[in-house]
């Protein structure tokens, strides 16, 4: 991403070696929010001087993560331009993430919509309604 932007994230899945604290800290240096994504469901982020680590949300089953990173970006954003915390931007983004990985082809099913509201609710998230 080019100078300027915003937000940096970062997958590091089962990379041998990886160091998910230090990818964290080098998007931190150009970024403003810096987020790495760690395999299924989980992530840490970094804006300033806060840091915060998500664990799992949910049961992993994890079948195809095509379309997962851009599922977590937008559910984190969208909620981040609301004004909510990082955490509560990381769980969401993390429940977004989560519906698509349990299906093949980067579709997120109507029993995937249906986990993704039931872990939202779970995590005292507010599902968007149809007309935000």
């Amino acid at each position: 991403m080019g100078r300027g932007t915003d937000m940096l994230q970062w997958w590091i899945g089962g990379e041998e070696g990886a160091n998910p604290e230090s990818a964290l800290d080098f998007l931190a240096k150009h970024c403003q929010w810096a987020v790495v994504t760690l395999g299924p469901n989980r992530c840490i982020t970094k804006h300033g001087k806060e840091i915060v680590r998500v664990p799992a949300i949910g049961e992993a089953k994890a079948i195809d993560a095509t379309g997962a990173d851009d599922l977590f970006a937008s559910g984190f954003l969208y909620r981040l331009v609301k004004g909510l915390n990082l955490e509560k931007c990381c769980k969401v983004g993390l429940c977004n993430g989560g519906s698509v990985i349990r299906a093949l082809g980067g579709k997120v099913t109507p029993e995937n919509w249906q986990w993704m509201h039931k872990q939202m609710q779970t995590k005292g998230l507010t599902v968007p309604s149809s007309d935000e």
